[in-house]
């Protein structure tokens, strides 16, 4: 429904549904009116993808409001690939949004408490937007915070700014300004920094007691006993949010002893190890002032909390423990002191990897592997973190495994042996069940850390997810069918241990009184572990970054040990990273023919360092794709650039990798990030690189030239004609007459067809010069081309006309209706798969260029030729905008020029020697040197006339001999070194730095 066909239904019911005491309530304004305005801006929200319910754009909650119009849970979420966006909050017309405190400080604890940047108030009388990143308090005035809103009677003629700022399309390709508020309020903190500030307040308070009560309590017991009591009292209370337990339980209690009691109870209810009384083991004398509990479970609840457990997410507790067990309390001459562990110190502080990011990471890891195997034969694939901190990893994993595992239950036409993996939502969705996370999480996943503490985190966390999604009622089902508690117990899957150094390296190590560096060094075999859990097909996480130079101030013994000749490890001579250890042993252990995902920093792609783990990876795996993310962060407390490699155990002769540039992350989230395959051939231990600092300081100059703008702005780039299956479409001819060609089919068997039909294609062709090498293809093009729209030939016409043609073509009819064409509507057999860029091949001038080369080579095309393509490739083409004055010669210029095409280099491949990938999505944004024809007319004509010079002397270059060819040739260089200095000018850019570039980028190729 168009807005204004909605405005104005809400205008003939406004008056009666605004009324305090209307009748009209919240669940009918998001039916009438929420629904509509949401998918007008493009949000699926009636799930018509067909998307599990964590990827899907929109997740509705459908809860019983009390009076005061408050939930416990937001009506909608919104997200793009799995991130969640922004919560929207709907309200009755009746409700006053400017006036209400309540519902404004609830959508912002929402936000504020999911990390999300905004989120929006909406009852369609008003559509609030609130900047989420400040501390919300109840007692803030509802405009408080308030980014934007629109009334009712405002949002028609502000849709295009309403559409900017909320619409999936601005939101999924990183364009709405919403997504980058960047200016910093006055107060703002983090709801991270915020918990993790309460969290330690009440761990020294807490420990204070402990201490008096146990003056020779060790440090070990005191982190230990405090870390498991938090873990119990916020399971509890995040349980009661989502009403597994009686709402404001632990408010009932009044002193430890009834605390105590509320635990035994759980643990009957819950089982898991998480309840497990610690301190009789450890013979404490636990005695808690009961004001001090009293204060803290006051803390926990509306209106101290500036949270809301609701929305409080597994991964986001488990990032702020990591935080939390980054630091120990010390207990030295008395004194209780919290200090940073030395490995966090010396490594920068603790880095956490977001849940977007390791779903993203295990997603594409772990689908290929499991995507055509029985839900049994799923059931039996394991995969590990063992470096597992959190678990962020594991709790990603899970999410893959049940989301595949119901989408297969779903394809099982109601076979009952598999209601055990399933339940029902209340919308009469399947869900994964309780059954179906207890097998996944003590069979298929496993985790190792050398942190104890670590390991409770990520048990814990583990614990929450497996309860998420889950209701009172599901729990009972639970109950009621398997007769066992809620919950597993871990112990046995998630281990704690030194994952590079086993027992017997242990016994190796020298200088150092054993016993005392024991439990800090925490030696495991690794290898017989996983070999006890049937082997690793899978092993993926965020291993720890931390230098030998830093390394060695706190762990001095172990480093000695994997520099010495008694460690297996051949990463670790001369200066290594720590990473390099965990991907040497991680692909040491994992079974044959195992994968590895890890996301690492992008430095080793060219340090000098980084040679021996990059012949490492060569040696013994097969690399299968590097995603670099160049620049750009993605940690919020690290300034660490990354990379993520996927690899494959084993070895392989030839074999391509697949490289990946992002410079956006919501082109990588929403997988439009180009790939370019890179044979094997191509990578060495000294050759996968970034332009150092000096050549970015170009990059940055000639970025920020107030005279260029981006090459988008000026031209159309389009991608090649996507048959769908070149083998058919695209032939080489053997011989001609005058009415026909002749070739030999995919069979060798020789056709023929009419001419008419065809049209001259690049198919697989070398650019050299400025002018587009000749076509050595043709393509079969069953298309008519009327004012500027391609319409496919009808069937009579196709078998009239091209008789030839059309028996050729039916040759291969099943096979090509098997094909996927879009769009499905009324479409041909014999049409293409994909209809971008038909009416591009229209006579008009245009630049054509390979998307993988050595060297820039956009050269300019007179003849309508064609080329093929997609998102990869192999070609591209562009055209001028309307209105630009600028030749295509000048562009061409400008294109090729180096310092230009070397941010292409730079930015898409990294490996000296290799291809730059000159796709869309790097090229789009080149900077072009717009001229000023009042003043510069002159400049522009003569790059214009010196690059047409070239292409006259190109012309005859093949008729040439070799001494004549030599002279041309370097004829051409020398005009267009004139043409570059012309540029250079232009671009302000000095020779030296000219020089610096073509050293760096092109020398040697």
């Amino acid at each position: 429904m168009a807005i204004e066909t909605l405005v104005r239904k809400y205008i003939s019911q406004r008056e009666e549904i605004i009324k305090t005491n209307s009748p009209y309530n919240e669940t009918q304004v998001r039916s009438d009116y929420l629904d509509l305005l949401f998918k007008d801006l493009g949000w699926d929200i009636d799930n018509n993808k067909e998307l599990s319910e964590r990827l899907r754009d929109v997740t509705l909650e459908y809860s019983f409001k009390g009076e005061d119009e408050t939930t416990k849970r937001p009506d909608y979420s919104f997200q793009v690939q799995g991130k969640r966006i922004f919560f929207l909050e709907a309200k009755k017309p009746s409700v006053n949004l400017t006036e209400n405190k309540k519902v404004a400080f609830q959508v912002k604890s929402y936000g504020w408490t999911s990390k999300l940047d905004f989120s929006v108030l909406c009852n369609f009388e008003k559509l609030v937007i609130y900047d989420c990143r400040t501390l919300p308090s109840p007692e803030d005035h509802p405009t408080k915070g308030v980014y934007k809103s629109f009334s009712y009677d405002e949002l028609e003629e502000n849709w295009d700014e309403v559409f900017s700022l909320l619409s999936y399309e601005s939101i999924s390709t990183g364009q709405s300004p919403l997504l980058k508020l960047k200016e910093k309020q006055k107060g703002e903190l983090s709801f991270d920094d915020f918990f993790l500030g309460m969290l330690e307040e009440w761990r020294i308070k807490l420990a204070q007691d402990l201490i008096k009560n146990n003056p020779k309590i060790e440090s070990s017991v005191l982190n230990h006993y405090l870390q498991a009591l938090f873990n119990r009292i916020l399971f509890l209370r995040i349980c009661e949010e989502h009403e597994y337990e009686k709402f404001e339980r632990l408010k009932t209690v009044s002193d430890y002893e009834s605390l105590k009691a509320l635990f035994l109870e759980a643990d009957k209810k819950y089982n898991s190890g998480i309840f497990k009384l610690i301190e009789d083991g450890y013979g404490l004398d636990v005695g808690i002032e009961s004001q001090k509990l009293i204060q803290f479970f006051s803390a926990l609840y509306y209106p101290e909390s500036p949270y809301s457990f609701s929305v409080l997410s597994p991964e986001i507790l488990g990032s702020i423990y990591e935080e939390y067990i980054g630091k120990t309390l010390i207990i030295e001459d008395g004194k209780l002191q919290l200090l940073e562990k030395p490995e966090v110190k010396e490594s920068g502080g603790v880095i956490s990897t977001p849940y977007w990011i390791a779903y993203k990471i295990v997603s594409e890891a772990l689908l290929p592997i499991i995507s055509n195997l029985s839900i049994n034969d799923i059931l039996n694939k394991k995969i590990a973190d063992i470096c597992v901190g959190s678990g962020v990893f594991l709790s990603a994993a899970m999410d893959v495994l049940c989301e595949v595992i119901v989408s297969k239950v779903l394809e099982s036409c109601d076979n009952p042996d598999l209601e055990q993996f399933v339940y029902p939502t209340k919308n009469g969705e399947l869900k994964p069940s309780l059954h179906l996370k207890h097998h996944i999480v003590t069979n298929c996943l496993i985790g190792v850390d050398i942190d104890s503490q670590a390991v409770e985190t990520c048990k814990f966390g583990l614990l929450l997810k497996m309860l998420e999604g889950e209701t009172p009622e599901s729990l009972g089902d639970f109950f009621e069918k398997y007769h066992v508690e809620a919950l597993p117990d871990l112990d046995s899957v998630i281990v704690s241990g030194n994952s590079l150094v086993t027992h017997a390296d242990y016994a190796g190590f020298k200088g150092i009184n054993k016993i005392e560096a024991l439990y800090s060094v925490n030696p495991f075999n690794l290898k017989d572990f996983l070999n006890s859990k049937g082997g690793v097909d899978l092993i993926v996480g965020n291993p720890p970054y931390i230098r030998i130079q830093k390394m060695i101030k706190y762990a001095e013994p172990e480093v000695k040990f994997y520099k010495s000749k008694k460690s297996n490890f051949v990463t670790s001579k001369g200066i290594f990273d720590k990473y390099f250890l965990f991907l040497e042993k991680s692909i040491e252990v994992l079974r044959d023919s195992g994968h590895l995902s890890y996301i690492i920093p992008n430095k080793f792609l060219s340090s000098k360092n980084g040679s021996s783990l990059r012949k490492f990876l060569i040696d013994n795996s097969i690399v299968e794709e590097v995603t670099n993310f160049g620049s750009l962060l993605l940690f919020d407390k690290a300034d660490v650039y990354n990379c993520i490699v996927k690899l494959k155990k084993g070895q392989a002769n030839n074999y391509n990798t697949s490289y990946k540039g992002v410079t956006d992350i919501a082109d990588w989230l929403t997988n439009s990030v180009e790939s370019v395959n890179v044979e094997k051939q191509s990578l060495s231990d000294s050759n996968w690189i970034f332009a150092p600092p000096e050549i970015s300081a170009i990059f940055s100059s000639l970025q920020s030239n107030i005279y260029t703008c981006p090459l988008e702005n000026i031209t159309k780039i389009f991608v090649g004609l996507q048959t769908s299956n070149d083998p058919v479409y695209v032939i080489k001819k053997t011989s001609e007459d005058e009415n026909f060609v002749y070739f030999k089919n995919k069979e060798e068997e020789v056709e023929k067809v009419e001419k008419d039909i065809l049209l001259p294609c690049l198919y697989d062709q070398k650019f050299e010069g400025i002018e587009v090498p000749r076509a050595e293809a043709l393509m079969i093009f069953p298309y008519k081309i009327e004012d500027g729209k391609a319409k496919v030939f009808e069937e009579d016409y196709f078998k009239e006309s091209y008789p030839c043609c059309w028996e050729y073509l039916s040759k291969f009819k099943v096979e090509l209706s098997s094909r996927s064409i879009e769009p499905k509507k009324n479409a041909m057999w014999y049409q293409f798969g994909r209809s971008q860029s038909l009416t591009k091949f229209d006579g008009e001038r245009k630049i054509i260029w390979p998307v993988l080369s050595l060297r820039p080579t956009y050269s300019i095309d007179s003849k309508n030729t064609l080329f093929t393509g997609g998102g990869n490739g192999p070609y591209y083409g562009l055209k001028k905008k309307e209105g630009v004055d600028e030749s295509l010669e000048y562009i061409s210029a400008c294109l090729r020029f180096p310092p230009v095409d070397a941010l292409v280099m730079n930015y898409s491949s990294k490996f000296r020697g290799g291809y730059g990938s000159h796709g869309k999505q790097y090229v789009k944004t080149l900077p072009i040197r717009r001229i000023n024809f009042e003043s510069e007319k002159h400049l522009h004509d003569e790059i214009t006339s010196k690059t047409n010079e070239i292409l006259e002397y190109e012309r005859g270059l093949q008729s040439l001999d070799a001494h004549r060819r030599e002279l041309v040739l370097k004829q051409i260089e020398t005009i267009r070194d004139e043409i570059n200095t012309i540029l250079c000018n232009l671009y302000n850019i000095s020779q030296d730095n000219y020089q610096r570039i073509v050293r760096f980028f092109y020398e040697g190729q």
